[in-house]
């Protein structure tokens, strides 16, 4: 029986509503080139925003394994020690940046948190080659683990992070903020694999994980301050932050549910 008009196979259909390996792959490839290409130029010239950018790549494996490959932890596993390594020298950075931009006074700080940047972005370079083939190893074990997703599939992952992110906004502030801003981030870089495939409002997730981002970087200058004017100032600016957190994360499952388009 011929089929009707306008009805598609149903072969087209599951296609239609699969995440392809094809797909996946590109992406893992596009994690793996960029590590890559992060650790050359932090080798070549200490950026920090090489290194930076390198942790964000790391960050998006992550988000991929738990999201794609339910079980694959050890794959990323190896990639714990460089993030924390990059975290250390990058911890120092910021401490620098902050003091500057909040004019912090504390001569014996800056002297110490420039020392250990130095000597921690050192140490990181002499393993640039070790760290690629680490990444090499965790993009290859990936690989071999992937599997189409059907649509049922993504949505299910979803849902629940959904959630469990609407839950930690609804802690006592400012206990999990931290934490929630690190779901929001994993959500974003998987839908950023898989755009449409759930009705997500990105551009107030994003909104959202900024004003955490610019919350933490208050709160971290005020544990440098060593004077009380300043420990006052950062204090109230803190509080200022953390008030536009609560009206922004305020019905969190409603705003995040509504498209952004």
């Amino acid at each position: 029986m011929p089929e009707r008009p306008g009805r598609r196979p149903a072969q087209l259909l599951v296609t239609l509503y699969m995440l392809k390996k094809k797909k996946q792959r590109k992406f893992l490839e596009k994690r793996r080139h960029a590590i890559r290409s992060y650790l050359a130029d932090f080798a070549a010239s200490s950026d920090p925003e090489a290194l930076h950018q390198l942790r964000v790549e790391i960050k998006k494996l992550r988000a991929f394994a738990r999201f794609a490959t339910p079980g694959a932890g050890e794959a990323v596993e190896a990639l714990r020690k460089m993030f924390r390594k990059a975290g250390q020298i990058r911890e120092a950075g910021l401490n620098l940046l902050l003091m500057k931009k909040y004019a912090l006074a504390n001569a014996a700080l800056e002297t110490r948190q420039t020392s250990l940047m130095r000597e921690k972005s050192r140490s990181f370079r002499a393993y640039t080659a070790y760290y690629s083939g680490q990444a090499e190893k965790a993009v290859a074990m990936l690989t071999r683990k992937l599997k189409p997703l059907p649509n049922r599939r993504i949505k299910s992952w979803f849902k629940p992070q959904l959630r469990k992110t609407a839950a930690l906004l609804a802690a006592p502030f400012p206990d999990k903020l931290h934490n929630a801003r690190k779901k929001i981030k994993m959500l974003l870089y998987v839908h950023g694999l898989a755009p449409g495939r759930l009705p997500l409002n990105t551009d107030y997730l994003q909104a959202l994980q900024e004003q955490i981002g610019n919350w933490h970087d208050v709160a971290v200058a005020t544990a440098l301050v060593t004077r009380e004017k300043d420990r006052g100032r950062l204090q109230r600016a803190q509080q200022l932050e953390e008030w536009r957190i609560g009206e922004t994360a305020g019905n969190f499952m409603q705003k995040v549910s509504e498209r952004d388009d």
